[in-house]
Parts: structure tokens; C-alpha cells; sequence
């Protein structure tokens, strides 16, 4: 689906990433490489900055947030949540 509002404010809007959600039909092993989940993208001539990216891993019993590189092994039925960051905005609010 749309991340809605990932986008960073500006005279043009930064664009929406997006989320994805994989559920494990069997055990398996996933390795993770992905980018702008600690430092947000930046916005341009005044534009803000987009939302940073999250990797979630959902379990039974547990939700955790995981670093943007990872390798880990998962049960069937668990889901990798993955949310791309949001683009940065161009130009200042009011500015134009």
C-alpha cells in the first residue's frame, strides 16, 4: 500500500513510499539491505524531509523493529513488514 504522508512538505511535495507486507509460508531465511532508516531523506531548497524508512518483524508473540541491513531465520507465519522512506520536499512553504 501507499505510505501515506511519508512525503516531505514543500512547494512540491516529497513523493510517498510505500509498505509491504510478506507472510512466511514456510521457515526460512531473509536478509534485509536497505537504506535511510536511521538519517531521514533530505528535503531540497527549503523542502522539508521525508519520513525514514522502518523494517519491522512480526511474530506470535512479538513486533520488532530491525535495523535497515539485516540476516535473521523465520518461522511460517511470520510477516516482514518493510516501509520505504518518504522523498524529500522541494522549496520553502510560502516561499514561490
Amino acid at each position: 500500500s501507499i505510505r501515506k504522508n511519508s512525503g516531505g512538505e514543500g512547494i512540491h511535495r516529497g513523493g510517498n513510499g510505500r509498505v509491504r507486507e510478506i507472510t512466511l509460508l514456510s521457515d526460512c531465511e531473509i536478509t534485509v539491505l536497505s537504506e535511510r532508516r536511521e538519517t531521514a531523506p533530505w528535503g531540497l531548497a527549503g523542502g522539508e524531509p521525508g519520513r525514514q524508512g522502518r523494517n519491522v518483524l512480526i511474530t506470535e508473540e512479538t513486533e520488532q523493529e530491525m535495523p535497515g541491513k539485516f540476516n535473521t531465520a523465520l518461522k511460517k507465519g511470520d510477516t516482514v513488514r518493510i516501509e520505504t522512506p518518504g522523498g524529500g520536499g522541494w522549496g520553502g512553504i510560502g516561499k514561490g
